[in-house]
């Protein structure tokens, strides 16, 4: 859906900049400002209805892929071990997926299409997914969940890697696009990038 809005907004402005009158530029760049005012506002409100991370993981194994209680290797019952499911696996992509989105998709075509004098306004959109989803939301539940999957409990290996493959496709999706590049964004990945290396360095 995102591939699609974008590509319906990549239309729209190349055909504002193949307008004849004198103002066609300006019209672009006041266009894309107005998506992203509207892009972070509703980003926001969707991102503040999300619920908090599970609050001690470490009470929680996942043991032949079912979770369990730590430590005494007993099942949760289907309501608890759902509700666990959500708050770390469902959540964390879905955060994971937005934030690649934001930067990998809505960014490119705003950063593009807005001028010198807008970038501050540009480079919110991009605070924003550091300094709140990143900082204050991945990495806290990313945490819960290398805690929940690490340990050799008879589970799949891929639980054990899951934490990492997602810090890793929102690295990537920086890197694709340059923002590791800018010592701002590169400065702000910082905890993504140890995380990721300290991950790699426990792999066996």
């Amino acid at each position: 859906q995102t591939k699609h809005m974008c590509s319906m907004l990549t239309s729209l402005l190349k055909y504002f900049s193949s307008c004849s009158e004198e103002n066609s530029k300006a019209i672009c760049g006041e266009t894309a400002g107005k998506i992203l005012n509207s892009l972070l506002s509703l980003v926001k409100y969707c991102v503040g209805r999300m619920v908090v991370p599970i609050g001690d993981a470490s009470k929680i194994s996942l043991t032949r892929n079912q979770f369990a209680m730590g430590g005494v290797s007993r099942e949760l019952d289907g309501e608890t071990a759902d509700a666990i499911a959500y708050a770390s696996v469902i959540q964390v992509k879905a955060l994971c997926t937005l934030a690649k989105n934001i930067l990998g998709q809505w960014y490119p075509i705003l950063n593009r299409e807005m001028c010198n004098q807008q970038q501050d306004e540009v480079a919110s959109l991009v605070q924003f997914v550091f300094e709140d989803l990143v900082s204050i939301r991945i990495l806290p539940t990313l945490h819960s969940l290398h805690v929940i999957t690490s340990g050799d409990n008879g589970s799949d290996k891929k639980y054990s890697e899951i934490s990492k493959l997602f810090i890793n496709e929102i690295l990537d999706t920086m890197q694709g696009e340059e923002l590791l590049e800018n010592d701002r964004w590169m400065l702000m990945a910082a905890p993504l990038r140890v995380l990721a290396k300290q991950w790699d360095d426990n792999c066996p």
